[in-house]
């Protein structure tokens, strides 16, 4: 979250919570999303944390601490629940995928 400030490793669960977790063991839950949490991806150039869950909502949260997210906004996403992955393809620049012939 930024060169000066400490270590923090942001871990999440199949419950829908996104917990920050410092170089001293103490964790802060950060936020908490309706259903499971498959993936997270932070953009380290913008502070923004992204979350997609099994029902397919994207999460995208500004990190302002490693106590305090704030969203920015949730969207429901279509495509096959079951058959999706989400990647960087750029600084801040997403792809996703979903058992489909496109590339979004």
């Amino acid at each position: 979250m930024g060169s000066s400030e400490a270590l923090c490793f942001l871990l999440s669960g199949d419950k829908g919570s996104v917990y920050c977790v410092n170089e001293n063991i103490k964790h802060n839950k950060l936020y908490q999303m309706e259903s499971g949490i498959t993936k997270l991806l932070y953009s380290q150039e913008k502070s923004i944390l992204f979350s997609i869950t099994e029902d397919l909502m994207l999460g995208q949260y500004a990190l302002k601490s490693d106590t305090e997210a704030k969203n920015i906004i949730t969207v429901k996403l279509n495509g096959r629940s079951h058959d999706f992955d989400f990647t960087w393809i750029g600084p801040t620049l997403l792809a996703y995928v979903s058992g489909e012939s496109i590339v979004r």
